[in-house]
């Protein structure tokens, strides 16, 4: 099992490969984030439980008194830019400042340890109806250096597992319902600035 852990007196962080995650882990981590998609889906991505269990994805959780508080994951894709951590599912509810900065730096410092070398990492920020994004998210992500570089859709599959999702939905039409989301963009040389200063 290959895990890294962040501890201080008041936030505990663990990064993992998904597959290692207890169940209750998962549970704990998917809990926070439909509590926080139902009090604002117009910011946030649905997952479906079901699918998050996937090769080569990472797991990250922030431990607050006890509970988890805060989370994310993140897949290994390549493009341009070579190895890259696709973060996803970021949610805070957290009591104190800065879990979700900190979780983020955890992430990209456990894949560059995994890798060997400097990857590059990508966000998604989800877009809502008025064409204006979450601002704590987008404020978070840009003091870390990420930038916006594209603007993509995420179709919903048109299954009774979806139906649900289909009133946020940023516009539906005869191809069926999709989010529309904004990509950020850290470069390898900016995540190893971040991971190791300077």
């Amino acid at each position: 099992m290959n895990v890294q852990r962040s501890i201080d007196p008041e936030i505990d962080i663990q990064v993992l490969e998904i597959g290692d995650a207890s169940e209750a882990m998962l549970r704990g981590y998917r809990a926070g984030f439909e509590k926080t998609f139902m009090r604002a889906p117009q910011n946030l991505v649905w997952t479906e439980f079901e699918d998050l269990v996937q090769p080569e994805r990472v797991l990250v959780v922030a431990t607050e008194d006890g509970a988890i508080a805060a989370g994310l994951y993140y897949d290994r894709v390549t493009d341009e830019d070579g190895p890259v951590a696709n973060l996803q599912g970021l949610y805070s509810n957290a009591r104190r400042p800065g879990c979700a900065r900190r979780s983020i730096r955890s992430a990209l410092a456990y894949e560059m340890h995994a890798c060997g070398h400097a990857v590059g990492a990508l966000a998604t920020i989800r877009i809502r109806a008025d064409d204006s994004v979450n601002p704590a998210v987008s404020k978070v992500l840009a003091s870390l250096g990420f930038h916006p570089s594209a603007r993509l859709v995420v179709p919903l599959s048109p299954n009774a597992r979806h139906r649900h999702l289909i009133p946020t939905a940023n516009r539906s039409d005869e191809n069926g319902a999709v989010f529309e989301v904004l990509q950020m963009r850290l470069s390898p040389k900016n995540v190893q600035r971040l991971v190791f200063g300077g």
